[in-house]
Formats: structure tokens, sequence, C-alpha cells
């Protein structure tokens, strides 16, 4: 059962505010406080300092102070992350007449059921698909979990029902999958470790290769996943190094693990997020649905099943794990089965 509840109250605020920029007047601080102070808007700082991904070290007030400054040309000295997100708000405020065009003619009726056909093949039987989508100016990321939530970015989504579409039903899997594997986890420390990143991997590919797509031409996002799929082979050896440093206890904590991921999601996509669709859409179109679901119930089987996808496909180009990495995660998964 899919139920997608809208909240538009954001997108309106920066609709309001990006107009008072147009007409030459500085949004008022109450404005700013009030967007700001929006659940939605908490949740993108958050969201943004993750270690697993921008962790940008900001703050509420440096969010606010980004947008109190979006009619000027230049944000100095405020470090590379808000710079650019000041950048990506000044470009979103220059694009409000086609924002305010698309949102004007949004129609979210149809949505639930396209979601819903491009989630349900790829998760178990049963799953629960309610959620609350945000829409709003992220000046980053496409789109973003949190809690029960989902926040897209409406520059990223506005020029088509079908990007839109694709973009929650990205998120939702999201959702769905982290929902399956958080009872999963195992105790053990270093398989513990493997185990996030090897979820990680499988929960990004599905959303990309299966369910919500990757960018098309012209779209953000797009140079980041050409440059990556360019170094196909160097990321999956770079998580294929991972996850034997985990095996030999190079990497042995959380906090090691965190500061790794962050080098690797710093961008739209990176070693995680492309090695992970390159994995999965293998996987998908070798074995289909049930074989992706297979990797889902059970994530130690996913690099042999992708292995065995590549040479179903009779892709000897392909980029490979390493045996080391691949026999680590298979003892993973024979100790957590307790076989």
């Amino acid at each position: 059962m899919l139920s997608i509840t809208l909240d538009t109250s954001a997108l309106e605020a920066f609709f309001s505010l990006f107009s008072s920029v147009r007409r030459g007047v500085s949004p008022s601080s109450e404005a700013i406080r009030a967007l700001v102070a929006l659940p939605v808007m908490r949740h993108l700082v958050d969201h943004y300092n993750l270690p697993m991904g921008s962790d940008a070290g900001m703050s509420s007030a440096d969010l606010a102070d980004v947008l109190a400054h979006v009619g000027s040309k230049t944000y100095d000295g405020h470090g590379p992350f808000l710079s650019s997100l000041h950048r990506r708000y000044r470009e979103d405020c220059a694009r409000l007449d086609a924002f305010s065009r698309a949102f004007a003619v949004l129609d979210t009726g149809g949505l639930p059921a396209e979601v819903e056909a491009r989630v349900t093949p790829y998760v178990p039987a049963g799953a629960d698909l309610a959620c609350t989508v945000y829409l709003l100016c992220t000046g980053h990321s496409g789109g973003y979990f949190h809690g029960d939530g989902i926040s897209l970015d409406w520059g990223y989504v506005h020029e088509s029902s079908d990007t839109l579409a694709a973009t929650i039903a990205h998120e939702v899997h999201h959702l769905v999958y982290n929902g399956i594997v958080s009872g999963m986890a195992p105790v053990d420390a270093p398989c513990s470790l493997a185990f996030e990143v090897l979820t990680g991997l499988v929960g990004e590919g599905i959303a990309y290769a299966c369910v919500g797509g990757v960018p098309s031409v012209g779209e953000r996002g797009y140079d980041e996943f050409m440059s990556d799929s360019a170094r196909e082979k160097e990321h999956c050896q770079t998580i294929s190094t991972c996850f034997e440093d985990i095996a030999t206890g190079a990497m042995a904590s959380v906090e090691d693990l965190y500061a790794w991921a962050s080098t690797h999601m710093r961008s739209t996509f990176g070693a995680i997020n492309y090695t992970g669709y390159r994995m999965m859409r293998a996987i998908d179109a070798a074995g289909g649905a049930r074989a992706v679901v297979a990797c889902i119930t059970d994530p130690w089987r996913t690099i042999d099943a992708y292995h065995a996808a590549c040479d179903a496909l009779g892709d000897d180009t392909a980029p490979r794990f390493s045996d080391e990495a691949a026999a680590y995660l298979r003892g993973c998964g024979v100790a957590s089965s307790g076989r």
C-alpha cells in the first residue's frame, strides 16, 4: 500500500524569499527565521552534516546567513560548502519563473500509482510504502530521506512528472530498504562495519539502477555521474580495499568508516553510489527483480551475485571486486547466519 502526503510549505517560503530578491528587496529576518525554523529545514542541516555524506559542519544559523545573502553575487570566506550552497540558491532564484510555472500545474493525482509501479517489484512482498514528501530548494541534493519523510529539491524534479515520480520512488525505496536491513546488522564489530558499507552499496544501487534512474543530459548531477562512470574500475577497487581493510583490522571503528566514507560521498555520486549502481544494474539485467530482492533479504550474497551476473551477461570488461573482499563478505554471511 502506497500513501503519499505532499508538503509544500518550505517551497512556497523559498518562492517568497526569491521573489523579494528578484524585486531588489532584501528578505526580512523574520521570513528567513520562519523558513529555517521549519522541521524540514532542520532535516536539511542534519542531512548535510552526516559524516557519511557532505560532512558540512554547518548550523541553522549558517543556513540563515546563506539565505540572507542570496541577493549578493559573492559569498566569500565561509568555506567551500556554504559558498557552493549560496551559488546554488542564487541559481534557483534566477529560475523562479520556471519554478513557479511548474508548481502552478503540479498534479499529484497519478503520483502514487507511478511510484508504486517503480518500487513494488524491487522490495519484498508486503512492504509498507507510506511517506510524506516535502518539496523545497535544497541547494545541493536532489533528494534524501529522514525518518518517515522525503525531501526533494524542486530544481531537480520540477521539469517533468516522470522525474518527480522517479525521485520519490528512489527515496521511498530507501525508506523501505533501511527499515528492512536495520534489524539485520550483525553484532560482530568487523562484520557490522562491512554490513554498513555493503547495505549502502545495495540500497543506493537499487535506488539508482532499478527504481529511480540516473541524471539525464542537462540535469543536475549528470556531469558528476559521467565522471564517475569513467572511473568505475577505480571506484570498485576503492570499495574492495575498504572491505579488505575491515577484514585485516586496518579499519576498525565506526569513526574510521565515516572518515573514509565522507571522502567518497561528497559529490553527487562518488565511489559508493556509482559502484552500487553498476553492481545492481548488472544483477537486475541478468536475473531481474527477483535477483535484486534476494540481495535485500540476504545482502551478504550480493558480491557473488554481481560477479555471477557479469559472467551471465558475458561482460568481461566489468569492474570486479577482489577475491579477498568477496571471501570476507562470504564468511561474514556464514557467521551471521549461524551456519
